[in-house]
């Protein structure tokens, strides 16, 4: 498959992935005529953990292959250091 055979996008927490892909083929001799129509799509939803940062999503396509890179958000002090329980 190729780049512009691929669409990524994410809407509301889901990462969608998704492709369509068409192809049709002509031969025409003295005798008949024939063609041929070939037709490819997929579609995949990923919910997205509270983590991931969405606005920084990257894609990159390679030698047939997708890539898509999900960095983290940067976490605070705070929520790094956890909560002290106090023993009643």
């Amino acid at each position: 498959m190729n780049k512009e055979d691929f669409n990524v996008s994410v809407d509301d927490g889901v990462l969608i992935v998704s492709s369509e892909k068409e192809q049709s083929n002509e031969d025409e001799q003295e005798d008949y005529k024939r063609r041929e129509f070939s037709y490819t799509s997929f579609k995949r939803s990923f919910n997205l953990p509270s983590n991931v940062d969405a606005e920084n999503i990257k894609a990159k396509h390679e030698n047939g292959v997708l890539y898509v890179e999900l960095p983290k958000k940067e976490e605070t002090q705070e929520e790094d250091k956890g909560k002290k329980i106090e023993i009643e």
